[in-house]
């Protein structure tokens, strides 16, 4: 187990408990099993981000949340770096240390935290539009021209506000993307020799 992953993990369980949620309940709102989502909260498997940016949406909270050590923490939380690796023994060769995490991951944090609120955006317009039709057809029923018309340019400014949050979305999606891939091939890339 790596400090970072007990760290998310407790974050996790804090944020369920805040919002009065189950296992079970939170599993079934972001589409996980409850066993893996437990193992995710002890810090026995690593988020993936798409998982992380449900579980923002589900528990409404930031991703640097989850991520940002708190004062009262127990020391072994507050290290952000790997655990050490256990002494190799005589002959074997000594690895090299990991670096200490990167802006880049504090990037992708920031951008899994703007991506989960596009997300929200976007389902909030889908609801404000739901709302608006429904009003413009109990007018358009009752007879009453002027608010329909009125409503029907609401509505209309509404989808147009979609679907710029809709590429704002596709947009950080692609982001997102990218940020996996780099990490993806960093991960790949032997060492360097010493």
């Amino acid at each position: 187990m790596k400090s970072i992953d007990l760290l998310v993990g407790s974050r996790i369980r804090e944020r369920r408990f805040q919002a009065r949620l189950s296992l079970d309940g939170l599993a079934s709102r972001i589409g996980l099993n409850a066993v893996l989502l437990l193992r995710y909260e002890k810090g026995e498997a690593r988020v993936p981000a798409p998982v992380m940016m449900k579980l923002c949406n589900a528990l409404g909270a930031r991703a640097a949340d989850f991520f940002e050590p708190k004062p009262n923490d127990p020391a072994p939380l507050l290290r952000l770096t790997p655990d050490p690796a256990p002494t190799p023994a005589r002959g074997q060769p000594q690895a090299q240390p990991l670096p200490p995490p990167r802006p880049r991951d504090r990037r992708l944090a920031a951008s899994l935290d703007r991506l989960a609120r596009a997300e929200r955006g976007v389902r909030l317009q889908e609801r404000l539009i739901a709302r608006q039709a429904g009003l413009v057809e109990q007018f358009e029923r009752d007879g009453d021209a002027d608010l329909a018309r009125i409503g029907r340019s609401l509505l209309s400014l509404f989808e147009a506000t979609r679907a710029l949050s809709i590429r704002d979305r596709n947009r950080l999606q692609a982001e997102m993307a990218g940020h996996a891939g780099a990490l993806a091939s960093t991960a790949e890339t032997p060492p360097p020799p010493a």
